[in-house]
């Protein structure tokens, strides 16, 4: 409920995000993101309020995300357990036309067996895109889940300057 860039942001790996999408490259100052001229919209769901990390938390932050012009949220975070409201915050999400990218997970197992939320409804809802982490020669990075059934492709995750 803050549109201070800084409010509630305790990490860095979110920034670390933004400018791997949207740094602008060619000033000097550097490295370049994938898409230049983009709009960011920081929603810190980790920050070091009250709520900080908990299901609440994303799907408030999802909920302020879509209610503000998301095209896009990219959710670098995941875990086995899930609940209603989470699965219900995505359903509403994909109903918006927005589009949720989530990653895989970072303990190395598949997540056909083991399932990782919200990547893991990627099986259930077209717009949730999951993503495992490759290395620079497009292999599979050693602690990627992975899943032929639950996870949409690979990215690259090992080694990113930003």
């Amino acid at each position: 409920n803050s549109s201070d860039l800084m409010a509630g942001v305790d990490s860095d790996h979110g920034m670390h995000v933004s400018g791997t999408i949207g740094a602008v490259g060619n000033n000097g100052i550097g490295v370049t993101g994938m898409a230049w001229t983009t709009r960011l919209m920081s929603v810190a769901m980790f920050g070091t309020g009250p709520n900080a990390g908990t299901i609440s938390a994303q799907v408030e932050g999802m909920a302020y995300a879509v209610a503000n012009g998301a095209k896009l949220i990219n959710a670098s975070l995941g875990g086995a357990g899930t609940n209603q409201a989470e699965r219900d915050a995505v359903a509403a999400t994909n109903a918006a036309g927005v589009i949720l990218v989530a990653a895989a997970g970072n303990d190395g197992v598949d997540n056909d067996v083991n399932p990782s939320f919200p990547a893991n409804y990627s099986s259930e809802f077209p717009l949730v895109l999951a993503i495992a982490a490759v290395d620079r020669n497009d292999n599979l990075a050693g602690f990627s889940q992975y899943g032929v059934r639950n996870v949409t492709l690979g990215a690259p995750g090992v080694d990113i300057h930003s």
